[in-house]
C-alpha cells in the first residue's frame, strides 16, 4: 500500500480503512443495486404488480447479501485490479462496541458486551469503517421515508435534500468523508425531482434511484481516477530485468 507523507501522521489502522475505499469499488457495488433494483421498480411499476414483487425480493436479497459479506466479495475484485497496483492492506472491520454510537444504536442487539474495565480494556483498532451505517442505511432510511410520505412531489424532493445533508454531516470525519459539492449533486437532484411526473408509487422509488446513482457516479469517478494514477505493472518486463 502506498503512502503518502500526507498521511504519515494517521495510524496504520486508519490508513488501511482509507486505502479500501480508494478504488470506489465499495460504492460502486452498493450503488449499482440501489440504481438497478430503482431503475427496474420505475420500469415495472408501470406494469404487472407481480413483477414489482420480484423486484423488491431480488433488491432485499442482494442487500442482505452485501451488507453479510460485502468484504469478500469486493476482496475479490481488488485481488486482480487493486492489490496488483498499489498493494494489499487488511478490509476495515465494522467499529467495536461503545467505538461508534451510531452503529451501536443501529445493531443494540449484537453491540451488547461485558462492562470494560482496566484488567479487560482492548486496544481500539482504527482499521474499521461506518460506510454502511453512515450511508447506506441513510440512503434506505429514505427509500422508507418516502414511502411514509405517500410519495408527495414535495416532500420526496425534502427526504432527498436532507439524506444528501445527513450524508455530508455524518461522514465528516470518517475514512470516507465526502464534501459538500460531492453531496450536491444528490440534493439537486432531489429538488429536480419535484417537476418530473410521476405516480407516488414510482416517487417512492426516487431515492434508489438517486442514491444508488450517486453512490455509482462517486464510486466510478473515484475508480477511473485511482486507474489512472496507478497503473498495473508488467510482471513479464519486472520478470525479464
Amino acid at each position: 500500500m502506498n503512502i503518502t507523507n500526507a498521511e504519515l501522521t494517521v495510524s496504520p489502522g486508519r490508513r488501511a480503512a482509507t486505502y479500501w475505499f480508494a478504488d470506489g469499488l465499495e460504492e460502486i457495488a452498493f450503488g449499482l443495486l440501489f440504481f438497478i433494483s430503482g431503475a427496474a421498480g420505475l420500469l415495472f411499476s408501470h406494469w404487472s404488480h407481480r413483477w414489482l414483487g420480484l423486484v423488491i425480493l431480488i433488491f432485499f436479497i442482494g442487500l442482505w447479501i452485501l451488507l453479510c459479506a460485502d468484504r469478500p466479495i469486493i476482496e475479490s475484485f481488488k485481488a486482480r485490479l487493486t492489490y496488483p497496483r498499489t498493494g494489499y492492506a487488511r478490509p476495515p472491520d465494522n467499529p467495536e462496541p461503545d467505538q461508534d454510537i451510531l452503529v451501536d444504536f443501529l445493531l443494540p442487539a449484537t453491540r451488547r458486551r461485558a462492562p470494560l474495565t482496566l484488567w479487560t480494556a482492548r486496544a481500539v483498532d482504527e482499521n474499521v469503517t461506518s460506510f454502511k451505517a453512515r450511508t447506506v442505511y441513510v440512503l434506505l432510511a429514505a427509500s422508507v421515508a418516502t414511502e411514509l410520505g405517500k410519495g408527495g412531489r414535495w416532500s420526496t424532493a425534502t427526504i432527498l435534500v436532507v439524506t444528501a445533508l445527513f450524508v455530508f454531516v455524518l461522514n465528516r470525519g470518517e475514512v470516507r468523508a465526502y464534501s459538500f459539492w460531492t453531496v450536491f449533486p444528490m440534493a439537486l437532484a432531489g429538488l429536480l425531482s419535484a417537476a418530473v411526473e410521476l405516480p407516488s408509487q414510482s416517487r417512492q422509488l426516487l431515492p434508489l434511484v438517486i442514491g444508488g446513482g450517486w453512490l455509482l457516479w462517486i464510486g466510478s469517478w473515484t475508480l477511473v481516477r485511482y486507474l489512472r494514477a496507478h497503473s498495473k505493472p508488467d510482471i513479464g518486463r519486472e520478470g525479464r530485468s
